[in-house]
Order: structure tokens, then C-alpha cells, then sequence
């Protein structure tokens, strides 16, 4: 279940966001409080194209938000508020 709101991809030492989440969720809003991370507590809301991200430190590869049917976008700073385009 929570590979589905954030996981680590080792690859590129990023934290990856909402690469799991039903497409169908972000009518009404997803969000999680305090998620433990190997880069410390995150704090995640996606709701349409707006996407809110603080709480972690920020790993060397970025925060990579990967929504459905959204272009994916890397974060380098926190607290982070982005509007993500429709593909």
C-alpha cells in the first residue's frame, strides 16, 4: 500500500510520489500526514493537478511526482506546491 503513495527508487536516489495512485483518487484529493521515508517524515496531497509536498529532507536524485496521466516532475525544494499538466 505505500509503495503506492511514495517509494525510494534507488536507481537515482530519488523519493518517487504517487506513481500508484488511481487516476479516479484525484477528483476528490489524496494526502497523507507524517509517511515514514527513509528521508524522514513526508507530508503528500495531490487533488487534480495540484500537488503539495514538505516534511522530508530532500534526497540527492529529487522528488519525483509521478501521477497518473500528469507530466512527471522532479522537486529539488520544500515545501513544494506544483501544478502538474495533463498528458
Amino acid at each position: 500500500f505505500i509503495d503506492m503513495l511514495a517509494y525510494e527508487r534507488e536507481s537515482d536516489q530519488s523519493l518517487v510520489l504517487g506513481a500508484g495512485v488511481p487516476e479516479a483518487w484525484l477528483k476528490d484529493g489524496v494526502s497523507v500526514r507524517n509517511l515514514r521515508t527513509i528521508y524522514g517524515p513526508l507530508t503528500f496531497s495531490a487533488k487534480g493537478n495540484v500537488v503539495k509536498v514538505s516534511g522530508v529532507k530532500v534526497p540527492p536524485g529529487g522528488i519525483v511526482l509521478m501521477l497518473p496521466n500528469r507530466d512527471v516532475k522532479v522537486i529539488r525544494s520544500l515545501p513544494a506546491k506544483v501544478t502538474l499538466s495533463v498528458r
